[in-house]
């Protein structure tokens, strides 16, 4: 079916037919998706827009720590929940906020350089 449409069951069963989808519900949130370049995991700059209707806000990520290039398939990128044998081997985590899959010594290195820069700022003052 096209992706406007949903699929539904002709009444006569030969005549095909299509029934639009209802979008009015549908919430948009953001993870990023998760590639192994040269044997380490790299984030993607870009967030990736995720959709959901009537299903809980979930992003995955690879546990960078010790998952493989072949322990952890990035799918969606990074929306939505690990496939069930990669999460219950530990090579996948997911997380339920918007950009919860970022790499966290990404975010502690981005915390560390504004506190540099707002000291930076204060000590000029």
């Amino acid at each position: 079916t096209p992706a406007d449409c949903d699929e539904c069951t002709p009444t006569d069963g030969i005549t095909t037919c299509n029934v639009e989808l209802d979008t009015s519900d549908v919430k948009t949130f953001e993870c990023y998706s998760w590639a192994m370049t040269d044997s380490v995991w790299t984030q993607s700059e870009a967030a990736t827009t995720c959709y959901r209707k009537d299903k809980p806000l979930v992003c995955n990520a690879p546990d960078y720590n010790i998952a493989t290039d072949d322990d952890y398939t990035s799918m969606l990128g990074g929306c939505g929940p690990c496939m069930s044998f990669q999460k219950n081997a530990g090579h996948c985590k997911e997380c339920t906020s918007t950009l919860c899959n970022a790499n966290s010594s990404s975010a502690v290195l981005t915390a560390s350089l504004i506190l540099a820069v707002l000291s930076a700022l204060v000590f000029l003052m």
